[in-house]
């Protein structure tokens, strides 16, 4: 079905593209780590594990604010401002 000249152009999704040239890589034995398809090929952290399942606990399981949450924005500032010099 054509739906516009647009979609003509499209091309194939790139991350299995680059998912079987990592898979390549890997069976060749390369130490590669994968970040393909949004996914790391190791464990997630403890501490990370440990502050997902207590914001769980919380609630805390709905869509942040479109803006960030407010004192990861000044965390994050905070950080910037000392390791950047940027107030």
């Amino acid at each position: 079905m054509f739906i516009s000249e647009r979609t003509r152009s499209l091309g194939t999704e790139n991350a299995f593209v680059v998912l079987a040239e990592v898979n390549k890589l890997i069976a060749q034995g390369k130490n590669i780590v994968n970040f393909c398809i949004g996914q790391p090929d190791f464990d997630t952290p403890r501490n990370i594990k440990e502050a997902a399942k207590k914001a769980i606990d919380e609630g805390r399981t709905g869509y942040t604010p479109s803006a960030g949450i407010p004192a990861l924005r000044e965390a994050i500032a905070q950080r910037f401002s000392q390791s950047r010099g940027v107030t």
